[in-house]
């Protein structure tokens, strides 16, 4: 008897414990947080300290520390219990956030308020005369976006003198500036020619990744050349141009360039192949066949391409094979984890909560593995970007920063960049800019992320 009383006790603690650690629930009618998972049901989640909350909600499941839900434009996203003051039932209708996007670009007041800064912060970029070249141009880029239409007039007659100008580097990164304002028309195809024929491996390069973008069919043959240079940063550029290009006639030598040494091979045949084989069931299982005796990083990249096939067999390979790498580890739960995978967002949770060194790779790594996280639908990874932007330690991952989250397309992170948008440092300020106005010019982040593939 009292051996019974004992495992009742225990009972009736474990639960009290399992009680307390989740987030009170209002508005349910006797239902639990495990009986409306999977249902059509609504809920506000209200976020522990602030009070705010969060609408329009669908949870999908519950952990044993978190529940994941659907947002209403089906983003999936992770609450810890602790960062949860409460669940409330929604009655079965639509809330409206007290504050609306504004009309014609849908972006909230703090939002648009970023843009303008940006605008501004590009505009004396673009007119200070010590800035670089480059700068001026990619500042030049936002205002022809962005800018009211005499800022816009001035920035593309600047671009413009420059795409004419005599020194070749000059105009094709003119012309690319060109492609990201979506003016493909004032691409000159003398210049492009010209960048695909030069001397210059930098030239050549930037060339390759043009054609690649505007879908320059003229320039194949060049790229085919160039996709059979030993060096890697030709063949690199020349593979994802032809891949854009839809030319199948180099299955076979990206299938061999995922076993490079060469990291940059390595990730553009996966780009490419990616590209290429959508469908192509012959060439996905030749794929296979060729690599079934391959290095661990090979059959890395294998399964990165199956995945982005829908091919069963890439989760198979990362999960089993590649995960329990240690040196792979990381990488592998990153590229999981974009997707939700549970335990590939535990990995990435455990490595944030290290200590991280302070170099440059690492503190690049950490915001990279918070990015992951955050696409998986962890809002906890969004202070590893604040402090990443707020710190001028290491200007290269500011710079990143800003590109993830142009790469991101969340407009909610759009009000995280403005230190960076104030930084002194001119390529994270530019970086900055262009995340800003990407989140209010769909188009322009589309180029934008195209262009840095």
């Amino acid at each position: 008897m009292r051996r019974l009383s004992l495992l009742a006790i225990t009972a009736v603690c474990i639960a009290a414990i399992a009680s307390a650690q989740t987030p009170t629930l209002t508005g349910a009618n006797g239902k639990t947080l495990q009986q409306l998972a999977g249902s059509d049901v609504l809920v506000t989640a209200v976020i522990n300290g602030s009070n705010a909350e969060d609408t329009n909600l669908r949870v999908l499941e519950i952990g044993p520390d978190y529940i994941a839900v659907q947002t209403d434009n089906n983003e999936r996203q992770t609450y810890l219990f602790k960062s949860l003051a409460e669940i409330r039932v929604q009655e079965g209708r639509i809330e409206k956030p007290d504050r609306q996007p504004a009309p014609g670009i849908n972006l909230l007041p703090e939002q648009q308020q970023i843009v303008k800064r940006a605008l501004e912060r590009a505009s004396a970029i673009f007119d200070a005369g010590d800035a670089s070249q480059n700068y001026k141009l990619d500042a030049a880029a936002i205002l022809g976006v962005g800018g009211e239409v005499a800022a816009k007039d001035k920035a593309s007659e600047y671009i413009l003198k420059i795409r004419d100008s005599n020194d070749l580097a000059s105009g094709i990164a003119a012309c690319m500036e060109l492609y990201l304002m979506g003016r493909v028309e004032d691409i000159k195809p003398e210049v492009l020619d010209a960048g695909l024929a030069s001397g210059n491996r930098v030239i050549r390069s930037e060339s390759a990744k043009l054609a690649g973008l505007i879908q320059y069919k003229k320039g194949e043959p060049d790229l085919l050349e160039m996709f059979r240079d030993r060096r890697p940063d030709i063949s690199s550029s020349a593979a994802r141009a032809l891949a854009r290009l839809g030319d199948k006639e180099i299955v076979a030598d990206l299938i061999l360039m995922l076993d490079d040494r060469n990291t940059d091979k390595g990730e553009a045949a996966i780009f490419a192949l990616s590209k290429l084989l959508s469908g192509d069931k012959a060439n996905t299982q030749l794929m296979k066949d060729q690599l079934a005796d391959a290095s661990s990083t090979t059959r890395f990249r294998l399964g990165r391409v199956l995945y982005k096939l829908d091919d069963p067999d890439g989760r198979k390979i990362i999960t089993e094979e590649i995960i329990p790498i240690p040196t792979l580890q990381t990488d592998a739960a990153m590229f999981l984890a974009k997707d939700g995978d549970l335990k590939s967002m535990d990995i990435l949770r455990e490595r944030r909560d290290q200590r991280i060194d302070e170099v440059e790779s690492a503190q690049t790594q950490l915001v990279e593995l918070a990015v992951a996280l955050r696409m998986g639908g962890d809002r906890t990874a969004i202070p590893v970007l604040q402090n990443a932007l707020r710190s001028d330690k290491f200007p290269p991952v500011q710079e990143r920063v800003c590109e993830l989250i142009t790469e991101m397309g969340i407009k909610d992170l759009t009000v995280l960049i403005q230190p960076a948008l104030e930084s002194q440092n001119t390529g994270v300020s530019v970086r900055a800019c262009q995340a800003a106005v990407s989140s209010a010019y769909a188009q322009f982040r589309e180029r934008l992320v195209d262009m840095w593939q």
